[in-house]
């Protein structure tokens, strides 16, 4: 996700701020994205539109998780619903338990088996992060399993609980 980084703490005796997501950035992706994948199967931009459905991870409030970590999580949902609404594009909110009882079928359902989802059916995808790219990104495993969840419910068509 691009982001637009914060300031650290201590900086001429301020407090830092944190690290948000940078909506402008991410509505130019999307809108690459469809100009890219389905434009040229659509006469406009609305029917290539209409194509489209962005999948979200439900997000909501954990035991003693921090109240401003709580807020930080909620505005960074809030504004991707919004690039969503504000594009007209359908939005999906799959649950956790929702999404891995999908795609995940007979695995652990744990990080360890989005990872080696993700490395055998889309191999191409490179999740290694870090400095040697020794590590998998379990969070990049989980967001390529919740859009192929996303595909797999538009191709059959069955509705989907949390859709709006």
């Amino acid at each position: 996700m691009p982001i637009i980084p914060g300031t650290p703490s201590g900086v001429k005796g301020k407090r830092g701020s944190p690290s948000r997501l940078d909506g402008q950035a991410i509505r130019s992706w999307i809108i690459a994205a469809i100009e890219q994948y389905e434009l040229p199967k659509s006469d406009t931009m609305y029917q290539a539109i209409k194509n489209c459905v962005i999948c979200i991870e439900k997000q909501q409030a954990m035991p003693k998780q921090g109240i401003v970590s709580t807020f930080h999580l909620g505005e960074s949902y809030g504004i991707l619903q919004g690039i969503a609404s504000g594009l007209q594009i359908p939005c999906m909110l799959v649950g956790p338990k929702q999404w891995k009882k999908v795609v995940l079928e007979n695995t652990m359902m744990d990080k360890t088996a989005a990872i080696n989802y993700v490395r055998n059916r889309y191999p191409s995808i490179d999740m290694n992060v870090g400095k040697r790219k020794e590590i998998f990104h379990d969070g990049m495993a989980d967001a390529v399993c919740i859009a192929d969840y996303g595909l797999r419910i538009r191709r059959t068509g069955k509705p989907v609980e949390g859709e709006v």
